[in-house]
């Protein structure tokens, strides 16, 4: 498009990245553009050099159209000059002078237009925005949010702290089950039990497979050799045919192309014989079962490395399953020993109790041997007491039943009383002794 505003006739052709340099070279572009930038023209490096150029052929365009019409006036003005027609070079300059002027008065309307829309936008933004002493005040009741937003935190801190000192309690008052910690060791156990045949495995097929490669290595190193040696050899002899026709050695010759995935390519020669074919076979079945070997190692090896990942995560599952376990078997240990010297101490202390209360024990023993002697004792004596009292009361039934009725009335009304003391005096010895006894227990 703007190589047509140029030269409307100029046409090119289909190689566009060969004639574009040659054009700016024409025009006078001080640059060289070169036709590899034209090829990657979206890349990084050259879109920067071929933006310059179009602006540069923009800018010149536009220079070309504003000197057209100096360029006719100049035109005009010398044929009238040659052809002595000084009243069309009078009214030609009068043209141009007036085109001047006009080009002159609407360049000042555009400017004055221009301005106008641009001082009344700013003296409506002067009358219609706000103060910039607004932004105080806004800061002002920012600030105040934030301060309340501060005390809602230290709240939500305050709280998150006291969850935190509660979660630390049960974590302290946490028990572990020593079974859990066996069973998930032999879990482990089981696991590394089950990989390290995998990776043994893995090891093997990686080995053989280098194995492998060294060997083909070799191999194509030796057929190399003897291709070699054959080319020598059919250079030097010169066979002929059944028909009679002799060969050349170059016709012989073999070239070998291990990249070639055919029998026939991998060897590069058009005669055909029975030790060739089978050659041809062998290298055939040898690069299928090469193939197969290489097909069944990637298979194998997917599957170790699927293998490894899971054995991976598994054993990244347990060593922090351990981790955590044997921190809190550190933490169980060191329980156990505080509780072993705490029972320590409660035994010094039971050990120091109890001889102070055998002490005790043989002092209350001997005082409630004391006791007991003095109780019996006492006993010993009530019963005395009951003895004689029924003693004297035989005593005086007989008296009374010897003496006149009239004794025997007064005798009676006396009986209840002596009756009530004698009783009287022997609950008085049975709260002696119980109280003794009560003592001794």
């Amino acid at each position: 498009f703007l190589f047509q505003k140029v030269n409307p006739n100029l046409k090119l052709s289909v190689e566009v990245e060969e004639e574009v340099p040659v054009v700016f070279k024409r025009l006078g572009y001080p640059f060289q553009i070169s036709m590899s930038a034209l090829y990657a023209a979206g890349s990084p490096y050259t879109w920067p050099g071929l933006l310059a150029a179009l602006v540069w052929l923009i800018h010149l365009l536009l220079h070309q159209e504003a000197t057209e019409s100096v360029v006719t006036f100049e035109t005009q003005s010398y044929q009238c000059f040659l052809a002595g027609d000084d009243d069309e070079c009078e009214r030609l300059d009068c043209a141009f002078r007036q085109q001047f002027k006009d080009c002159t008065v609407e360049t000042t309307e555009k400017l004055a237009k221009l301005k106008v829309p641009e001082v009344e936008e700013r003296l409506r933004r002067l009358s219609t925005e706000a103060s910039p002493l607004w932004h105080k005040q806004a800061a002002e009741k920012k600030l105040e949010a934030r301060k309340g937003d501060l005390v809602d935190k230290k709240a939500e801190k305050t709280v998150i702290q006291a969850d935190i000192e509660e979660l630390h309690n049960r974590i302290a008052s946490q028990e572990i089950n020593p079974a859990d910690i066996d069973r998930m060791q032999k879990e482990k156990d089981f696991l590394d039990a089950n990989t390290r045949p995998v990776v043994l495995k893995d090891q093997q097929l990686r080995k053989a497979a280098w194995d492998h490669e060294l060997a083909s290595t070799n191999k194509e190193k030796d057929l190399e050799i003897l291709c070699g040696e054959y080319n020598e050899r059919c250079l030097r002899f010169k066979p002929i045919l059944a028909d009679g026709q002799p060969l050349t050695g170059s016709e012989l010759q073999i070239t070998l192309q291990i990249e070639s995935t055919v029998p026939k390519e991998i060897l590069g020669t058009s005669v055909a014989n029975e030790e060739a074919i089978s050659c041809e076979q062998e290298v055939y079945a040898y690069k299928a079962a090469r193939q197969e070997k290489l097909d069944l190692l990637s298979r194998l090896v997917a599957t170790i490395k699927k293998s490894e990942a899971l054995h991976k995560a598994s054993k990244e599952k347990w060593d922090l399953a351990c981790a955590v376990v044997t921190n809190e078997r550190e933490e169980l240990e060191a329980k156990v020993v505080a509780k072993e010297l705490a029972a320590k101490r409660t035994d010094k202390d039971a050990e120091k109790l109890t001889k102070q209360w055998e002490q005790r024990y043989k002092a209350e023993v001997e005082s409630s041997s004391e006791q007991v002697a003095t109780a019996k004792k006492q006993w010993i004596e009530v019963v005395d007491f009951i003895l004689s009292a029924k003693e004297q009361i035989t005593g005086l039934l007989q008296v009374l039943k010897s003496k006149t009725h009239v004794e025997a009335g007064r005798l009676k009304r006396d009986l209840p009383e002596f009756t009530a003391m004698i009783a009287l005096q022997i609950s008085w010895k049975k709260v002696k002794i119980e109280r003794h006894a009560s003592l001794h227990i």
